[in-house]
């Protein structure tokens, strides 16, 4: 909430997911089958309960860091060191998608294209931090800036 990002899960998708890096941001979509696609967008599918939840974020009602662990829908939540791990779990295994929430920010890193082994090992992350504008990254790159911040890195 210090920064303002925004990071809206669907229950029903594939692990695609919008965000904004502020506030008054464009809205972005994430489109994660293989490698990640970013799409801009004029609307919020909730904006009434962004609202409410903007409204209510200085209180630790609703903190996760309260909780350990929430579960909604095909998402999974859980604090991990410093950060939150959000995973998505699809019908297939290799369809996995992973959120790394920063107390600054997220990273997503994508789950690449497994049958083409060189584009995996070359795959790509999404990072935004301090409410600026994301910037896409090499996975290792990712997997350093996350150890460096949260202390944990799972089997990316």
């Amino acid at each position: 909430r210090r920064y303002g990002t925004l990071l809206e899960l669907f229950e029903g998708s594939q692990g695609s997911f919008n965000f904004m890096v502020h506030d008054r941001a464009v809205v972005r979509r994430c489109i994660s089958v293989t490698d990640f696609v970013l799409e801009s967008r004029d609307y919020l599918f909730h904006p009434a309960l962004v609202d409410a939840l903007r409204a209510d974020s200085d209180n630790d009602r609703n903190s996760l860091s309260a909780r350990g662990e929430v579960d909604g829908g095909s998402w999974h939540a859980s604090v991990r060191g410093q950060g939150v791990l959000i995973e998505h779990f699809g019908r297939y295994e290799k369809n996995n998608v992973s959120l790394h929430l920063l107390p600054d920010g997220f990273v997503h890193v994508s789950r690449g294209d497994i049958d083409v082994l060189e584009r995996y090992r070359n795959r790509e992350a999404l990072v935004v931090r301090k409410g600026s504008v994301c910037q896409v990254v090499p996975v290792e790159a990712a997997k350093a800036l996350l150890v460096r911040v949260t202390g944990h890195v799972p089997d990316l």
